[in-house]
């Protein structure tokens, strides 16, 4: 459901939303995680989000909440499950156009308190245009709280840098180098680098 209207040069947007999403062998959570069968379900998702925005700023607060079921099929070993779990995101971006000059920011934190879990995550970037050209260098981090619960910590961060070429009104080639340091208490991604070109076409 949503709502818009203007105030002065502004535009605000608002929006809530419900429902629930559910997946047998959840692929990304095998991959990631434990490498054998994780049934999930999100069940009692409420939330929403506040748009606002002119020719030159924007932000948006975002909030939601659910509960989660994962069922896990160790092989040899008997299923388990947790369930009922619940968690809350909240999550605020913000961006600036003027001139020639961008910039994003964007943070969120993920919070499971029965399972004594919080993480935080924050990105931001600058990019100035150039002609058909966008250069861009950016930050971002991913860190996990420690708690008496919770000790294998995830905690990492990554440097980038980037050149956008618009070379039609339709069409851009963008070539991105990723720096990702690991901090982790356990080997979760280790010290990784990464080149990646990217074509983007708008029909």
């Amino acid at each position: 459901m949503s709502y818009s209207t203007s105030v002065g040069s502004w535009a605000l947007t608002g929006n809530l939303f419900a429902g629930q999403e559910k997946s047998e062998d959840n692929i990304e959570l095998r991959k990631i995680y434990y490498g054998f069968r994780v049934d999930d379900a999100l069940r009692k998702i409420v939330g929403g989000y506040l748009d606002a925005s002119n020719d030159i700023f924007g932000a948006r607060l975002m909030y939601m909440q659910n509960t989660m079921d994962q069922t896990y099929h160790p092989p040899g070993e008997d299923v388990y499950a947790e369930l009922g779990v619940r968690q809350r995101i909240i999550g605020l971006s913000a961006s600036m156009d003027y001139k020639n000059w961008l910039v994003r920011a964007e943070a969120n934190t993920f919070m499971r308190p029965a399972l004594d879990f919080k993480s935080s995550r924050w990105t931001a970037s600058v990019g100035y245009r150039w002609g058909e050209f966008t250069p861009l260098v950016g930050y971002s981090a991913y860190t996990e709280r420690l708690t008496p619960g919770y000790t294998e910590t995830q905690i990492d961060s990554t440097r980038f840098a980037a050149v956008r070429w618009d070379f039609r009104k339709n069409m851009d080639l963008k070539l991105q180098f990723d720096s990702v340091i690991d901090h982790s208490a356990y080997s979760f991604t280790h010290n990784a680098k990464m080149l990646s070109v990217s074509l983007d076409v708008i029909f």
